[in-house]
């Protein structure tokens, strides 16, 4: 009930101000739950044209349109396998059930973004992380991110990503991700050398920023 809720009163603000961006700290505030971000892309999900913008958001229009992509429910059995797979651990930051969190599985590459509900498409994370995903995710242009990770090759993928985030610090597991390999950094040395990209580490933990040639910095 508190999830029906709380997306009823973003798609009540949204509607009440259709065309106008609207803050995230006001759809926080108007949710009233932490989950807000999840719940703007359940609604984006269902045919609401919700745009994402640096700020916040922007519903475009009033009607709902029909969605034909069916998110296929993950079977207790595949669930079984993945938790086995991953020794029952969160792929992200290790965590098991012994450290008091709950393991979810989860896609990898979202199914907004074109990922199948296939065992290689699919992980153990904790909710925690889990959720940071989630709301990582609801802050990326999901049609934009389809056609990009239709793309054939990994070079050409990250090319396009990074492209698509310039001057926002891109994290490795990103990175990982939407190349779709392990050998990545590989690829990012071949965008900087033949094509000259400046794709620089962006801290310590390795994560990346991309700043186009005419940025004015």
């Amino acid at each position: 009930m508190a999830k029906k809720g709380s997306k009823k009163k973003i798609i009540e603000l949204f509607l009440q101000n259709v065309g106008l961006e609207i803050p995230r700290e006001r759809i926080h505030e108007a949710a009233g739950v932490m989950e807000w971000a999840r719940r703007v892309r359940e609604l984006a999900q269902e045919g609401w044209e919700i745009e994402t913008t640096p700020k916040g958001y922007i519903l475009r229009s009033d009607e709902k349109r029909e969605v034909d992509a069916v998110r296929i429910n993950i079977s207790a059995k595949v669930r079984y396998r993945i938790l086995k797979r991953d020794n029952s651990l969160c792929r992200r930051c290790g965590k098991t059930v012994d450290d008091g969190v709950k393991l979810v599985v989860d896609h990898i590459i979202p199914v907004e973004w074109g990922g199948q509900t296939e065992e290689g498409n699919l992980w153990t994370l904790c909710e925690e992380c889990n959720l940071g995903k989630k709301d990582h995710e609801s802050d990326v242009d999901a049609a934009a991110m389809k056609k990009i990770m239709a793309l054939s090759a990994a070079k050409d993928r990250l090319r396009e990503y990074f492209r698509h985030k310039p001057n926002e610090t891109i994290t490795r597991e990103e990175v990982q991700i939407v190349s779709g390999i392990s050998e990545y950094a590989r690829r990012i040395r071949e965008l900087r050398n033949d094509e000259r990209m400046d794709i620089t580490v962006a801290n310590a933990r390795g994560d990346y920023i991309f700043r186009p040639a005419n940025d004015a910095e």
